[in-house]
This record gives C-alpha cells, structure tokens and sequence, in this order.
C-alpha cells in the first residue's frame, strides 16, 4: 500500500475514532442549559483567563529552555514548547506521567534523560517554593482574614 494512501485512511480512522468518542461525551448534555449558561459568562473574566494560562505555558516553556541551556545550548524553543505540552496531555491521560515525556522529548546526545529530568526535579522544587513563599506572605499581610482558621 502506497504510504500517502496509508496516511489518509490512518488520518480519516482517526477522524472517525474522534467523531464517535465526541458523540459519547456529549450526549447527555441539555443544550438549552448549556447555552444559556454561555450567555450567563463574563466573557472578560474568561479572555483574561485564556491569556493568563497562555502566558504561564510561555514563561514555563522559557524558563525551562533556560535551565536546560548549561546542558545543550542547542534546543530550540520549540522543542521545549512542544515537549511541555505533550507531557500535558500524557498527564491528562495518565496522571504524573507527562513530566518523563516530556524529559524524553527533550533529550539529546549532551543533555542525558537523566540530566534532563533533574532540570525539572529542580524546576518542580522552584515551584513548590513559589507555592509556599505565597501562601506565607498572603498569610502576613491578610491575617485579619486568615488567622483565625489557625490561632483560636
């Protein structure tokens, strides 16, 4: 078999397989309701959203980029890209597994598998940093807000 015929029938059996798992998923829906919750969005706060986790995706694609520069100055932006968002929706299918797709993606002759991984090792430390150093401050300049759920 010719492989371009090969690509449309392997292409128009995935079109097939989507179209019938989207019938499944939506079937059940009250399109009356949904609508009219659609006419009920503050459609601000959601285009501000969008942009808010566009621009996370972005900077976390960057400053991986940056982390993995020591290792191999040679990857692209767009590999980083592309591996972080894979290794989003492989975290969508199989939870926790998107972080070593994404290490895989990445990884060439001078940056190992290994040395990749501890980049984001390091990067997930930053992270919980992060998480923690906001919740600290939001404690202290909110107290009269939060401190009663911890001093009684």
């Amino acid at each position: 078999m010719p492989k371009k015929l090969w690509n449309v029938i392997k292409y128009l059996l995935s079109l097939a397989l989507a179209a019938v798992l989207v019938y499944f998923a939506c079937r059940g829906i009250d399109w009356r309701k949904f609508l009219e919750g659609l006419r009920e969005t503050r459609w601000v706060w959601m285009a501000l959203f969008f942009v808010a986790s566009y621009l996370s995706i972005v900077f976390r694609a960057q400053r991986w980029k940056q982390l993995l520069k020591p290792l191999d100055s040679g990857i692209k932006y767009g590999k980083v890209w592309d591996a972080g968002n894979v290794g989003n929706l492989c975290s969508i299918a199989i939870p926790g597994s998107g972080e070593f797709v994404r290490c895989g993606m990445v990884t060439t002759k001078s940056a190992t598998y290994e040395k990749v991984f501890g980049t984001m090792v390091m990067e997930r430390a930053w992270d919980v940093f992060a998480v923690v150093l906001m919740f600290v401050l939001s404690l202290l300049f909110s107290w009269g807000h939060f401190g009663g759920l911890f001093c009684r």
